[in-house]
C-alpha cells in the first residue's frame, strides 16, 4: 500500500471472543504494516494475531503471555516478505528480516514517547526477536519460551484452522480453534488468494536469495517450482558441507 491510500480503521470488533489490544504501540505496528505488506498478507497476520488471543484464553501455557508483545510479533512476523527494498536483506531468512525490524521499530517507538521506557527493555525485546525468528520452525518453536511458541502456533492456526493441533495441550477435549471461530474471523479477513501469493513471495525469495532459503521450508517451494534451483540446492548441501569440513581437518588430527 502505497503512503497515498487510505489506511483501514483499527480493527476493535471482538472476533472468536477476543479483541485486539489497542495500545500505541499495536496501532502504530498496524499502521506500518499496512505500508509495506498487501492486503493479502496483513489480512493472514490479522487473522493470525486474533488466532493467538484465542489460544491464550484456552491454553495455560499462554496465560501470561502479553498480549500486546504477541499481537506486535505477530503483525510483523512476514516483514520479510515486503516488497519495500530497505526492509529486505540479500543475506538473511525473511524471519530474520521480520524480526530485526520489529526490534528496531519498537526501539524507536518507545524512544519518541513520553511515557517510561521501561517496559519494553532488552529482554522483551529479545523475547520478540525470537518470537518472529522462529515463527516458520515449529520443531523449535514449539519448545521454547511461551512467546515463541504461541506465537508460532497462531500463525500455523491460520493454515490448519480447527485442525491445529499442540502437543503441549494439557487438555485434549478442547479444541483450540472451533470452526465457528475461524469461520468468523476469516469472514471478516478472507484469504484473498493467499495461498497463490505465498507460493509466488517464496518463490521469489528462492530466486533472489537462494542460500537463504536452503535449510528451511522454502527449499520445497524452489525445488518443486523455480527453474535451477534444485542444482543449487544440491551443491549447498549439509552432507556434503559437513563431511567436506570433517575430511579437510584429518590433517590436524
Amino acid at each position: 500500500m502505497s503512503s497515498s491510500e487510505e489506511i483501514p480503521p483499527f480493527p476493535t470488533a471482538r472476533l472468536g471472543g477476543v479483541c485486539l489490544p489497542l495500545t500505541p504501540l499495536v496501532e502504530a505496528a498496524y499502521r506500518y504494516v499496512h505500508l509495506h505488506l498487501s492486503p493479502t498478507i496483513i489480512n493472514h497476520t490479522i487473522r493470525s494475531a486474533f488466532f493467538s488471543l484465542i489460544l491464550r484464553e484456552k491454553l495455560a501455557q499462554f496465560s501470561t503471555v502479553n498480549p500486546e508483545t504477541v499481537v506486535t510479533a505477530i503483525l510483523f512476523h512476514d516483514l520479510g516478505w515486503s516488497s519495500t527494498p530497505e526492509l529486505v536483506s540479500k543475506d538473511k531468512r525473511f524471519e530474520v528480516d521480520g524480526a530485526n525490524v520489529a526490534r528496531d521499530f519498537v526501539k524507536a517507538h518507545h524512544q519518541s514517547q513520553t511515557q517510561s521506557d521501561e517496559e519494553w527493555d532488552e529482554e522483551r525485546l529479545k523475547g520478540l526477536w525470537y518470537a518472529i525468528a522462529l515463527h516458520a520452525t515449529p520443531s523449535f518453536a514449539t519448545h521454547a519460551p511461551a512467546l515463541t511458541a504461541i506465537t508460532s502456533l497462531a500463525i500455523s492456526s491460520d493454515f490448519v484452522g480447527p485442525n491445529i493441533r499442540f502437543p503441549g495441550a494439557g487438555n485434549a477435549n478442547v479444541q483450540l480453534i472451533t470452526p465457528a471461530e475461524f469461520k468468523e474471523i476469516i469472514h471478516v479477513y478472507p484469504r484473498l488468494g493467499f495461498k497463490e501469493e505465498m507460493r509466488e513471495i517464496i518463490c521469489g525469495l528462492c530466486r533472489s536469495k537462494p542460500q537463504t532459503t536452503f535449510d528451511n521450508f522454502a527449499a520445497d517451494y524452489g525445488k518443486r517450482l523455480v527453474p535451477g534451483y534444485a542444482e543449487k540446492l544440491e551443491e549447498a548441501s549439509p552432507m556434503k558441507r559437513l563431511e567436506a569440513g570433517l575430511d579437510a581437518t584429518v590433517q590436524f588430527e
